[in-house]
């Protein structure tokens, strides 16, 4: 806003369309919308600043010490919808209500991730692999493979047919009776000690056992019948196992996982370091052993794996990797091409899909990939430059979650939120940010509208409170919620001139409860309560009723208050409008300022 002293005396500065926070330079330099330092608000689509809202817990009782590990759901066969926590070593399912029920004990206290397949839920915790079917939960049971078939007694001939599993030791062996010989070869030796289990009847039923019907040389892999069995064609299974040092664990201390098939999700796909694994189609307790491939070096680990347009992208923590199937008729196989690589993640859980475009935190700030498909830098773009000056400032940022709520991009860490409003009108950048506190994610869930936080720290889940909480939706389990927004620093027009303010107005919001603290920042930025008057705006309501709010106003317009001040020879000049009470909303319609231009600085 450009100001001209010699056309007016008492000039009036007027703000309204307030936008979000800029700390990309310095506070004088912003636009004269722009706050230098906001705290806990969203601004609406009318360009009103709002206190946001806060959450209420859903838990009356801590889970115990320590963070929330992960809050997942399924839905079950019968369509209903299972919420589930793993706090600690322990899974739990959960209602509004505050209904806990400890389902499993023996997790890796972890972070932990999870999907369902089938109509069963599957969840990694870095250590084990479990499934629950909504009655049970267990190790998942391997599949077993069969790895070739139709081979002749002493192990020629015959097809390979599947690979071996990685997650599980069982293999079998089909071979082609000819009711003389008894020495059956398998494919491999040294076998574990789990008994070997046959069958001859092409595997109706797996009733022969050893030392009852056959002995096996565990070294050599060679099983001997005591009886040949009968002449057939792969009627003659021997089911056998063999561990292999490490390969679960490949699968079970995954950091992440991906559903992925092409044109569907068919597949698990888990990372670990730098190598990604799929499981076979629709079958999540199958990983063949060949089925991996590593993305780039060894020397940066993925972050994460996000479906875009068909394809897939892989993020890895300072490049990007595309993968689109090819089928040939016969084969699918998974290409993987290099389309970035200067900007990855930092932040594994922070990778959301907005309006189609991945966005994540980089070591760098926030950034969306508006093309995946090209090798070039110019993919990626920067939104958080207005906030990277104490975003990039937090501590441990690889611990930044996120989550997509309606319209906001909302990155915590260290118990502050970073939010992205995407959908505000573009000015100079996309959306505009706001800085919240009192944060103190470790997890997001969200179901439908309802967004649900799982804490960093005291074993407690929230859920985040909305229009239908008419009491105490602006409050933080209890806490009052400090909310302010805060004017740039401003010269009023001239640099070389001395002024004084001479009235302030600021409209605010009618809203059932609702007040604000005007305060003036002078040029050594200490902070002056105006005429320590606080706004009273309560609208009246038998609903909300409490005699700490009497207020007879019923009116729903916006309320206008003037203050005379007393603010003489600055050259600058900066307002901020405060709320910090219990449940109370702030709402902040306009504010202007009249002043005089006085004498010059000497």
């Amino acid at each position: 806003m450009v100001f001209n002293p010699s056309k007016r005396n008492s000039p009036i500065h007027r703000i309204e369309r307030f936008r979000g926070i800029n700390l990309s330079t310095d506070a004088t330099q912003i636009s004269f919308n722009e706050s230098p330092d906001l705290k806990n608000i969203v601004i609406d689509k009318d360009g009103i600043p709002n206190k946001r809202s806060g959450y209420k817990r859903v838990n009356t009782t801590s889970l115990g010490a320590g963070k929330i590990n992960g809050l997942h759901s399924f839905r079950k066969t019968d369509g209903s919808l299972v919420r589930i926590a793993h706090h600690g070593t322990k899974l739990y399912t959960w209602n509004d209500a505050g209904a806990f029920v400890e389902i499993y004990a023996g997790l890796n206290n972890a972070n932990s991730n999870a999907f369902t397949m089938n109509g069963v839920f599957y969840l990694f915790d870095r250590v084990n692999y479990i499934q629950y079917d909504g009655t049970t939960v267990q190790a998942v049971s391997p599949y077993i493979p069969t790895t070739r078939i139709s081979s002749a007694p002493n192990g020629t001939g015959g097809v390979s047919n599947e690979q071996h599993n990685l997650i599980g030791a069982g293999f079998e062996n089909w071979f082609s009776g000819d009711n003389t010989s008894t020495i059956y070869t398998m494919t491999i030796g040294t076998l574990d000690a789990t008994s070997i289990v046959a069958s001859i009847d092409g595997g109706v039923n797996y009733d022969k056992v050893e030392t009852t019907h056959f002995t096996v040389n565990r070294t050599t892999g060679v099983v001997t019948w005591i009886t040949a069995p009968p002449t057939g064609t792969n009627n003659v299974r021997i089911r056998a196992f063999r561990t292999v040092a490490g390969n679960a664990d490949k699968i079970k201390q995954s950091s992440g996982h991906h559903l992925f098939g092409g044109t569907n999700d068919t597949r698990v796909w888990v990372w670990n370091k730098h190598r990604l694994y799929r499981s076979d189609t629709l079958r999540p307790n199958y990983f063949p052993e060949n089925f991996f491939q590593a993305i780039g070096s060894e020397s940066e680990y993925i972050m994460g794996m996000v479906t875009q347009y068909g394809a897939a992208v892989v993020v890895k923590t300072y490049s990007r990797y595309f993968i689109e199937p090819s089928d040939d008729g016969t084969t699918i196989t998974y290409p993987v091409k290099q389309v970035n690589d200067a900007i990855g993640c930092q932040a594994a859980s922070s990778i959301e899909i907005i309006n189609n475009n991945i966005t994540s935190l980089s070591d760098t700030g926030v950034y969306e990939m508006v093309g995946s498909n090209v090798r070039d830098e110019r993919n990626v773009s920067l939104q958080s430059k207005r906030i990277n000056a104490r975003l990039l400032s937090e501590a441990n940022l690889v611990n930044a979650v996120s989550v997509d709520w309606g319209n906001l991009y909302i990155l915590s860490i260290n118990s502050n939120a970073y939010v992205w409003d995407y959908e505000q009108p573009a000015v100079d950048e996309k959306g505009e940010w706001y800085y919240w506190t009192n944060i103190p994610a470790a997890c997001f869930y969200q179901e439908g509208t309802n967004l649900y936080m799982g804490s960093n720290a005291s074993g407690m889940i929230y859920r985040f409170t909305t229009s239908a909480d008419i009491v105490d939706q602006y409050a933080d389990d209890g806490v009052a919620i400090d909310a302010r927004w805060k004017t740039k620093v401003e010269y009023l027009g001239t640099t070389e001139q001395m002024k004084t303010v001479k009235t302030i107005w600021v409209s605010l919001q009618t809203y059932l409860r609702t007040s604000a603290e005007i305060w003036y920042y002078d040029e050594e930025n200490v902070p002056t309560l105006l005429d320590a008057v606080e706004l009273n705006m309560s609208l009246f309501s038998y609903e909300t009723f409490s005699y700490n709010y009497i207020s007879y106003i019923t009116s729903k317009l916006p309320r206008t208050a003037r203050f005379k001040s007393k603010i003489k020879k600055i050259q600058t000049f900066q307002l901020e409008i405060r709320n910090n009470k219990l449940n109370e909303r702030l709402g902040i319609l306009s504010t202007q300022w009249e002043y005089e231009y006085k004498s010059k600085f000497k």
